[in-house]
């Protein structure tokens, strides 16, 4: 069974991780007054899709 191991990314393996998230922080800005503090994605089921409508509704 392989072990789980921490690891440490340094600045230059998380640039397209922040450039990614500073575009859909643009995007959400534009679309929104005020920005969604979440985003609610179903994978699956039909409880599953309930459940995010619960989520959105709160």
């Amino acid at each position: 069974m392989p072990i789980k191991q921490d690891r440490i990314l340094d600045y230059t393996q998380t640039a397209g991780r922040r450039q990614y998230t500073r575009l859909i922080r643009e995007h959400l800005s534009q679309r929104y007054a005020t920005p969604p503090l979440a985003l609610v994605h179903s994978f699956g089921c039909q409880q599953n899709a309930a459940d995010g409508e619960k989520l959105r509704a709160a």
